[in-house]
């Protein structure tokens, strides 16, 4: 008998428990746990561009190798997109403040602004984006200028390399497709205001008829050796590549 008082006890606290989270539930206070739970929304650009390339986006990761310092952003296709994005907001912005405009014209043209928009998505969507910077703990040290102290040959040399020599260097390992050559890379010219240097990545989305995101497995980010005493660099990227969002912009989607 004193155990089935006990039972009842323990079962009532029970649904009075639940009762009280369903509650703080409706009433907004467990906003954090949900927002953990479903993928964020946006609904401006500016947040979107925060949460995609800002400092602490969750598509970033960094690694520091005998004082070099490597900072790898995944950027999916919307974040690529967000110039043309903004280009389409202006042009929509003129067309609806075009009083000579009808409303049946303007929402023709929207409709005509939105094609273009899912058109280039699907281009975007055919390559897996990244942006590698590279840079010395220290500052003060130029990645560029710095290999000026061994002479304007060693620059060159190593100006031509950072330019246009890294595509053998950089690549994706996927444990069930084996490696995953670099397509193109670009790297940003500065003109001397960083002393970091910033590439643009473009590895394709499908490799020997295997799309790579789609396929199960651990992938990995490698940088071999290519001059600056960091021995090999190899940084698992599962999680970065599966970050879940919704961007919702009303303007342009």
């Amino acid at each position: 008998m004193a155990f089935s008082l006990r039972y009842k006890r323990e079962l009532n606290n029970a649904i009075l428990t639940l009762v009280s989270m369903l509650l703080l539930i409706s009433c907004g206070k467990f906003d954090n746990i949900k927002n953990q739970l479903l993928p964020p929304i946006f609904t401006n650009l500016q947040e979107f561009e925060l949460y995609a390339k800002g400092k602490d986006s969750p598509f970033r990761i960094t690694t520091t190798q005998r004082e070099v310092v490597f900072d790898l952003c995944y950027l999916p296709a919307d974040a690529v997109m967000l110039n043309i994005y903004k280009l389409y907001e202006e042009e929509l912005s003129a067309l609806r403040s075009d009083s000579t405009q009808t409303t049946v014209m303007i929402n023709k043209k929207i409709a005509g602004i939105k094609e273009k928009i899912a058109t280039e998505k699907k281009i975007y969507d055919n390559s897996i984006y990244f942006t590698l910077t590279i840079g010395y703990e220290d500052t003060s040290k130029d990645l560029l200028y710095h290999a000026m102290t061994q002479g304007y040959e060693n620059y060159q040399q190593w100006f031509n390399k950072l330019s246009f020599g890294l595509k053998e260097y950089i690549y994706l390992y996927h444990d069930k497709i084996g490696r995953i050559p670099l397509g193109l890379y670009q790297m940003d010219n500065t003109y001397g205001m960083t002393k970091e240097r910033s590439f643009l990545l473009v590895f394709p989305r499908e490799f020997q008829k295997q799309l790579i995101l789609d396929k199960w497995g651990d992938i990995w980010f490698g940088i071999e050796e290519f001059g600056l005493k960091t021995g090999k660099i190899r940084l698992k990227i599962n999680d970065i590549l599966k970050t879940k969002y919704k961007l919702q912009y009303p303007e342009v989607m």
